[in-house]
């Protein structure tokens, strides 16, 4: 586990560099129930399917 302190470097080079934040993500689960799964994402966590 790292310490307190090389985190908050990492955290200040992550701010102060060019690059963009990122602001979305799309992951990819399996799933041996697609119902089960897209119900469970959509109704209880309140994620939005963007594709399928």
């Amino acid at each position: 586990m790292r310490s307190p302190d090389v985190v908050g470097v990492y955290t200040q080079m992550y701010f102060m560099s060019d690059h963009p934040p990122i602001e979305q993500q799309i992951t990819f689960f399996y799933t041996h129930d697609l119902d089960a799964s897209t119900e469970f994402y959509e109704q209880k966590l309140g994620l939005e399917l963007w594709l399928d």
